[in-house]
């Protein structure tokens, strides 16, 4: 019984809500490798890491690291010979330089010219690359010391040494005591950080029936797909071939759920409604038949198809001889209606425009059939109640003469009645 009681209430609650006319988004994929990660779980962490180089076939690589460290003690020492009073200050004292050899009286007699100009042409990078900075690439630096830095990766949640490499805030090359390599580097640490491609949202909405207004879901333009599921993201940053987005869990607005978004109304007084979007994407809303374009001196008209949206792919460059890309949005177009929240904030906006106080009378004068709607499914949630009672109250008459007709054996001297 309850159950059906149940029922009828929420019949009528979708009847009252029959206008709702949230619009699925469009969904764009640009494929390029992004990550995702929830803000509450990042940690911002620095860590040094020791460079454990790989094997070379033309020199001894740990050997090439320790005698370009000692080439820069060796001639910081001597700069500070010609000063004795920093000499005093940095805490070195007669008798404390020892003379380091030079790398072609430590290389191998016996190597070849050619193993000893590679060694000596790697340890002048790795030099400038000791007073000048790590490469904004890592491609050149691994390349010189065979490192994979795997260490560095996996400490703070990367799948690769490229993509930890942009994503540090510092990274420093410097030598330890014992004339080692290693990184001093800062960032984002994050275990829980998902890998995918990057996906681009642009949302559609729709028109008043007057035309002048348009209202669309105010959702994250970025989403990353990670394998089947699609997660809106608050930000992005770009690293060149690798983005690294964020999001926070108290967002509860995505491309899953995208009816518990808000809406955002625009006023539209000649019927059109352009939103730019980033990489180019430019999506237009029309309520008229059709539209002329002009992008970098190329005219075109189009003709709007039933959902009334389509978006252009404008070439970043404008010199660029390649013409817009046009593509329609083929969704179902419905009249959506405006409240009161709508108009007040619109006004807020733009002040008593015309438009506006023609929606407010339009508003008012519709009112009463929102309401006479509502009573209209309630009243069908009552005939079915009504209907759900009759049928219970027969099943309840029926089975009561069901146990009055119950079968009675009496016995007399003459004879066995059944009755």
């Amino acid at each position: 019984m309850n159950t059906w009681v149940l029922l009828s209430l929420l019949i009528a609650f979708v009847g009252c809500q029959a206008n709702s006319t949230t619009r699925q988004p469009f969904i764009i994929g640009d494929n390029n490798p992004a990550s995702v990660e929830y803000t509450e779980d990042t940690v911002y962490s620095c860590a040094h890491f020791l460079i454990h180089p790989g094997p070379n076939q033309n020199y001894d690589t740990s050997k090439m690291i320790s005698t370009t460290c000692q080439s820069l003690k060796t001639r910081s020492k001597r700069f500070l010979n010609q000063f004795p009073v920093l000499k005093w200050i940095f805490g070195q004292h007669p008798g404390d330089i020892k003379e380091v050899p030079t790398m072609l009286k430590k290389s191998n007699a016996s190597s070849t010219r050619r193993r000893n100009n590679k060694f000596l042409e790697d340890s002048t990078e790795l030099r400038l690359t000791l007073l000048n900075g790590l490469p904004a690439k890592p491609h050149s630096f691994l390349r010189l010391l065979k490192w994979s830095g795997s260490e560095m990766t996996k400490f703070f949640g990367y799948e690769s040494i490229t993509q930890a490499w942009p994503a540090m805030a510092v990274k420093k090359l410097q030598c330890t005591s014992r004339n080692n390599a290693e990184i001093y580097a800062c960032g984002r640490r994050n275990y829980g950080r998902k890998f995918g491609t990057r996906k681009s949202i642009l949302s559609v909405g729709n028109f008043t029936e007057l035309g002048t207004i348009y209202k669309y879901t105010n959702i994250s333009e970025w989403a990353v797909a990670v394998g089947n599921e699609i997660i809106s993201v608050d930000s992005c940053l770009d690293y060149g071939t690798f983005q690294e987005c964020t999001v926070s869990r108290n967002n509860t607005c995505s491309v899953s759920n995208y009816e518990k978004c808000d809406q955002v109304a625009a006023l539209t007084p000649n019927q059109l409604f352009v939103r730019n979007f980033d990489n180019g994407f430019v999506v237009v809303a029309s309520n008229l038949k059709e539209h002329e374009f002009t992008i970098y001196g190329h005219n075109s008209t189009l003709h709007m198809v039933d959902s009334k949206h389509l978006f252009v792919k404008i070439p970043m460059n404008p010199k660029a001889t390649e013409l817009p890309k046009m593509r329609t949005i083929n969704q179902d177009s419905e009249l959506i209606e405006i409240n009161n929240e709508d108009l007040n904030y619109l006004e807020a906006l733009h002040g008593p425009h015309p438009e506006i106080i023609k929606h407010r009378i339009l508003l008012k004068s519709k009112a009463p059939n929102g309401l006479q709607e509502c009573f209209f499914w309630i009243s069908v949630g009552v005939l079915v109640l009504a209907h759900v009672a009759v049928v219970l109250v027969w099943w309840i008459t029926r089975r009561n003469e069901n146990k009055q007709k119950e079968s009675v054996v009496v016995f007399s001297e003459e004879q066995v009645c059944i009755e």
